[in-house]
C-alpha cells in the first residue's frame, strides 16, 4: 500500500480486498476453464442453407 494513492483511495481498495474470497475466485475460474474446454472439445459444424437455419453438431 506505499504508493502515491490517498488515505481515502487506500481505505477503498482495503474494503474491496476483504470482500474477496480467493476459494470463490479459484472455483469460478476452474469453472470458466471447464467449460472453455467443453466448447473446444465439442464438435460444432455450421452450415449455411437457404432459409438461414443452422444445423448443431456435437
Amino acid at each position: 500500500m506505499e504508493s502515491s494513492l490517498t488515505e481515502a483511495e487506500k481505505a477503498g481498495l482495503s474494503a474491496k480486498r476483504i470482500l474477496l474470497n480467493p476459494v470463490e475466485l479459484q472455483y469460478n475460474l476452474n469453472q470458466a476453464v471447464d467449460n472453455l474446454l467443453a466448447v473446444r472439445k465439442a464438435k460444432v459444424t455450421f452450415s449455411k442453407c437457404p432459409t438461414q437455419k443452422v444445423s448443431v453438431t456435437f
